[in-house]
This record gives C-alpha cells, sequence and structure tokens, in this order.
C-alpha cells in the first residue's frame, strides 16, 4: 500500500535530514551514538512508517520507504540505516506475517505504534560471519520447560542502545535430534541481556553497530518464531532480502546525492586567484560533474524502479524479480560508490579535510558494498544459472 500523502512525508523525511545533518558529523568524528536522531525520529512517527495501516501504522510501501529512505541519507547514512533496518524488520513481514505468527507481529506492531519500539534482525557472530556465507549460528536455545535459554553474541548490532527488541537466529539443542535454526523475536529488557554497543570502524561510526551479549535470556515458547533445516530456506527470505537490498542501497544512493551537492557547490565557489571565473566553469569539471551525477540519477532510478516493480507484482510471482533486485542492489551501490570518489577526486586536497562532509560520505559510502549481496555472490549466481539454463529467457522483469 502506498502513501496516500506521500508529498508530505517526502517534507518530513528532508527536515529530518536536517536535523541528522546538523551534529552528523560530531558524532562522527567521536563515534558517539545520536541519541537525539532516535528522539526526532521518533516524535515524528517514523518507526510506524512501515507498520501496515490495519495496524495503526502509516502502511508506507517498499517504493515509498525507498524514497523517503535515500532522503534521509542525504542528512546522515549512519541514522538513516540504522532506521531502515527497523523498516526491514517490520516492513518485511506486512500484510502476510511472512514467517510470523500473525498475533505475535500484531503485538509488536502496537508497541511499535504506542511506544515507537525499534527492532532490527541480528544475525552476523563473531565465529559464522555473515550468515549469507551458509554455517550454522553459534547462538543457541535449549529447552527450559515451556520456554528456551538463549546463549550467544550477535555482532554487527546497528542502533544497538535504542532497540527494544531483536529478531535473533540460534541453533536449537532438542536433545538426541539434529539441530535446527529458529529464529526469536526477543525483548532486549529480559535478564541476562546485554549490549556492549562499541564500535570502532572506518565508516558508518554512528551506527553503534556493536555487539549484543544474551546470558542464559529466558524467553517464553511464543518467542520462537519459526524454526527450519539448516539446508532449507530462511521462510523470510524471499521478502527480507528484498526490504533489507533496496533500503540499504537507498540510503547510500542518498549519501551520494549529498556528496554530489557539495561537490558542485565547492565547484561554483572555488576560484583560485589565477582564475578569473569559478572552477565550475572549466568543461573538463564541468564533464565530472556531470558523471557524478549521472551515477547518482540511475543509481537512484534502479533502486526505486526495483522496488515499485516489488510491491505491483502479486506476492506468488515475486520469486521472479529476486535475480533484478541483488543486481540493483549491487550496482545501485556500486554507482553510489563511484558518484563519491569522483565527488573526492574532482575536490582534491580540500576533499580530505573535515571542513567539507565529503571525506566522511566517502567512508560511510563503503559500507553498501559489504551488505548481501556482495558482488561476487551475486554474480556466481547469476552466471550457474545461465550455465545450468535456469537464467530464463532473458525479457525484463522490471
Amino acid at each position: 500500500m502506498a502513501l496516500a500523502d506521500l508529498d508530505a512525508w517526502v517534507e518530513r523525511a528532508d527536515r529530518l535530514a536536517a536535523t541528522f545533518a546538523a551534529t552528523a558529523a560530531r558524532h562522527d568524528r567521536e563515534a558517539s551514538f545520536p541519541h537525539e536522531h532516535v528522539a526526532a525520529a521518533r516524535a515524528g512517527g517514523w518507526p510506524a512508517l512501515a507498520v501496515p495501516a490495519v495496524h495503526g501504522g502509516a502502511g508506507a510501501s517498499l517504493h515509498d520507504v525507498c524514497l523517503l529512505q535515500e532522503r534521509l541519507g542525504r542528512g546522515d547514512a549512519s541514522s538513516a540505516l540504522g532506521l531502515g533496518m527497523h523498516h526491514m524488520a517490520i516492513g518485511a513481514p506486512g500484510p502476510e506475517h511472512t514467517g510470523w505468527p500473525a498475533g505475535v507481529y500484531a503485538d509488536l506492531c502496537a508497541r511499535v505504534v504506542a511506544e515507537g519500539a525499534l527492532v532490527n534482525s541480528l544475525a552476523s557472530e563473531p565465529e559464522q560471519g555473515s550468515p549469507t556465507r551458509g554455517g550454522l549460528p553459534a547462538t543457541t536455545a535449549r529447552r527450559a520447560g515451556d520456554g528456551w535459554v538463549l546463549e550467544g553474541r550477535k555482532t554487527w548490532s546497528t542502533w544497538l542502545p535504542v532497540l527494544t527488541h531483536a529478531l535473533v537466529a540460534a541453533r536449537l539443542e532438542e536433545g538426541e535430534r539434529p539441530p535446527r535454526i529458529g529464529t526469536f523475536l526477543v525483548d532486549l529488557s529480559l535478564a541476562g541481556v546485554r549490549r556492549d554497543p562499541t564500535f570502532e570502524s572506518v565508516a558508518l561510526r554512528a551506527t553503534a553497530s556493536g555487539t549484543l551479549v544474551l546470558e542464559a535470556v529466558e524467553v517464553s515458547a511464543a518467542a520462537l518464531l519459526f524454526a527450519r533445516e539448516p539446508a532449507d530456506p530462511d521462510p523470510r527470505a524471499a521478502s527480507l532480502g528484498p526490504w533489507f537490498q533496496l533500503t540499504s542501497a537507498a540510503v547510500y544512493t542518498g549519501c551520494a546525492h549529498a556528496a554530489r551537492d557539495e561537490v558542485t557547490d565547492f565547484c561554483r565557489n572555488r576560484r583560485p586567484n589565477a582564475m578569473a571565473e569559478p572552477i565550475a566553469s572549466l568543461p573538463t569539471v564541468r564533464l565530472r560533474l556531470g558523471r557524478i551525477d549521472g551515477a547518482v540519477r540511475t543509481a537512484r532510478l534502479l533502486v526505486l524502479a526495483a522496488a515499485r516493480a516489488w510491491d505491483e507484482a502479486p506476492p506468488p510471482g515475486r520469486a521472479a524479480l529476486l535475480p533484478e533486485i541483488g543486481t540493483v542492489k549491487v550496482q545501485a551501490t556500486q554507482l553510489a560508490w563511484q558518484a563519491v570518489e569522483d565527488a573526492m577526486r574532482l575536490a582534491g586536497g580540500p576533499g580530505l579535510l573535515p571542513e567539507l562532509s565529503l571525506e566522511r560520505r566517502w567512508r560511510d559510502v563503503r559500507g553498501g558494498l559489504i551488505h548481501p549481496p556482495l558482488e561476487d555472490i551475486q554474480w556466481q549466481a547469476l552466471g550457474a544459472a545461465l550455465a545450468t539454463g535456469e537464467g530464463g529467457d532473458g525479457r525484463a522483469v522490471i
């Protein structure tokens, strides 16, 4: 369902992006968490953006969320990404409650609307790395009465200081039965939950993407959303993947858009004393600005077109879009990175200094390159499909 008042939401996104931008440089420099950004987002009702209307939320479609995430990414990639992780976790189940018991999903949505609850899907671990590479989680869940006890650590826990809930993958210990993988909805106010938000990264330093530690955390039976065999696909994957890939790509496209605007302003005002006109008057500078602008426009178009195609496709037919959506994520983030790289080169020495935000954008946009699907995995998947005759007939589905 699309937002009926999308233009109003765009204006709200621009105001929130300005709030982000006002202190983004300080938080990046200090690797501190921007609590004021979260407070502003909550005050504006942003946590409920992707909550279906039937549950009291705004009911934004994937396209609308991507459009707004791109605007927020212009203000600060760290804060936009943190908010986007929440939208992904809430929006991907959607009205179909994919992989969720309907009642559990409805209860969480109610808390998001009423309290501004924030949730992220936490899967990465120190031993396992990215779950997209395979392997069982080291985090365990063992039976305890009618419920479960969780033990483990989850890394790359974006927005950890303010999360109220987390979706946690764990290896189920069920006696003699071979281990299965379960996904739990964990209330982070429970005893035994510990947060270490330390995140000394070169990029996205204000995301506080630290480590969630679970030490004998007791959860009810209802906290187990679903269980699967290790070789079986995650039942959320067909929806969670596109929501994650496109909303995150939108953030990095917004980051590149901001770099484009800043380097353009720099060129308009940069006038060496040997020149009568600003450097923006030089044909070579205009050529490079045009290349930057073209990359940003293309990335944005790819993301929004893919998101709209997903929204408009009937759920049974969405699987056919997955190769295109993975490709769009890879290409859009590459284009965003290239745009910011070219902006840095065009600015020269001043681009390395904190007076411009280019060096921060240059570091942050690289985060898009490590989000799944990674480039090598995506190209191998497409190549394997062609090599085995499963690559389709070449007709575009977007």
